[in-house]
């Protein structure tokens, strides 16, 4: 009954379970990506962490069939939203952009948040705004983020090379940063 929700206690579930034995390898060396179509966008209710990941690892799935470590998702119009288990930073120019999170999309989160206020500390100039396939093959750097994988560079999209092909100086100095602030936080 709604008039007794404040005697209802939350459930707490975790789970764990090891770190993949290659992440740091990849957050050295980077990644290899493949872009998916709009029917591996995630299902009801995108914008919340739940249990059903039924879609995140259907694409993890079609990623590593690629070849690849990470899918990115993408809305039945085109434009870029997240990876299926991170968010997506481009570096576009001078601008770090990151896709606009509108309401029922994706999962903004909380590891984006932080990357956006250390890019403000870095002076570093941060976009949050629609970003397109045609942006993904223009950018100079490319990377994904979670709380568990932290920043991994991406150097590959669909087989095809991200800028030099190899992580470049942006993220390199986002990924001290953030490394700096989870040893400070201890989070």
């Amino acid at each position: 009954p709604l008039d007794r929700l404040d005697t209802i206690r939350p459930t707490l579930l975790v789970t764990l379970g090891p770190l993949p034995p290659e992440l740091p390898t990849w957050q050295q060396d980077g990644i290899g990506v493949v872009c998916l179509p709009a029917g591996y966008a995630r299902g009801n209710l995108p914008e919340l962490k739940t249990l059903n990941l039924v879609t995140s690892v259907l694409a993890q799935r079609r990623a590593a069939a690629a070849g690849c470590v990470e899918a990115l998702l993408t809305a039945p119009d085109g434009r870029l939203l997240e990876g299926a288990v991170s968010n997506l930073f481009l570096v576009l120019g001078t601008v770090v952009a990151t896709p606009a999170a509108a309401e029922g999309e994706f999962l903004a989160g909380r590891t984006r948040e932080r990357i956006l206020a250390i890019c403000a500390g870095l002076g570093l100039a941060a976009q949050e705004r629609e970003l397109r396939g045609g942006d993904l093959a223009q950018a100079a750097e490319v990377f994904v983020a979670s709380s568990v994988r932290e920043i991994l560079p991406v150097v590959r999209v669909d087989g095809r090379p991200v800028g030099s092909g190899a992580p470049g100086p942006v993220t390199r100095r986002i990924q001290a940063a953030y490394a700096a602030t989870i040893a400070a936080d201890g989070s």
